[in-house]
């Protein structure tokens, strides 16, 4: 996976389910069901390893039951962590500095079984903007032009130990402002640009779940 770096204009600077057994009356299957013992508290003490591994939570609805749980209305601050899904997987966000108060995003160092919420979002459709803007190529000095997109957006906040939903918003983000760098991977159409939701767009929406 490589990424290319395009700029604006022609400057080159940047602006568990677990499986119940039941002993028979004769005591046969006391052994069995004395192996699936540690496994059953295993899944009940289960928690993520890595932020990737709550992919899992918006993708599937599966919760880390091990996990604190969300109790809405306590008075404190529910540390979330933000995931964004690109073409076919989730992968953590973070913030920029300011943009949110210190504890509500969880960080990529972090610790992540603090997590109680996880947010998850993804692009649901794009339309022409009806702009187009002049690039090049920082690396090739090429210049090509740029067609851009506004998107439709779909925002779940899940409990992370239980999996539930607690909201489910759709947004939009739209504009007609030309961007001062894009970034493109191998395959990918680079004359396309779609504009996404930055987290700070959506913060009033998650700070009624995460400082209530």
């Amino acid at each position: 996976m490589w990424m290319r770096l395009v700029v604006a204009g022609l400057a080159l600077a940047a602006c568990g389910c677990s499986a119940s057994t039941t002993a028979p009356s004769d005591g046969g299957a006391g052994a069995d069901a004395t192996a699936a013992a540690p496994k059953t508290a295993a899944a009940k003490s289960e928690t993520p390893s890595f932020a990737a591994d709550l992919a899992r939570v918006c993708s599937d609805g599966l919760g880390f039951p091990g996990l604190p749980a969300y109790r809405r209305g306590t008075e404190s601050v529910h540390p979330t962590v933000l995931m964004n899904k690109g073409d076919s997987t989730w992968s953590q966000n973070t913030p920029l500095d300011g943009d949110y108060p210190r504890g509500w995003i969880l960080g990529y160092t972090d610790n992540i079984k603090k997590t109680e919420l996880v947010a998850c979002y993804e692009r649901l459709a794009a339309a022409p903007a009806g702009k187009t803007c002049a690039m090049k190529d920082d690396k090739t000095d090429e210049q090509f032009t740029i067609t851009m997109y506004n998107t439709t957006y779909r925002l779940r906040v899940l409990e992370a130990r239980t999996g539930k939903t607690v909201l489910n918003y759709r947004g939009r983000a739209a504009s007609t402002t030309c961007p001062m760098l894009t970034f493109s991977s191998e395959g990918e159409d680079r004359t396309k640009y779609y504009t996404e939701a930055r987290p700070a767009d959506y913060r009033g929406v998650l700070k009624k779940f995460i400082s209530s």
